[in-house]
């Protein structure tokens, strides 16, 4: 099972990108 997480900084514009495995062990910033 994966769970993808967007959320978006209103300050900086950035958008971060998080993936989670049932390890929890990725995550990525974009």
């Amino acid at each position: 099972m994966t769970w993808s997480i967007i959320v978006r900084e209103p300050h900086s514009g950035k958008l971060g990108i998080a993936v989670a495995t049932k390890f929890f062990a990725v995550g990525a910033l974009v």
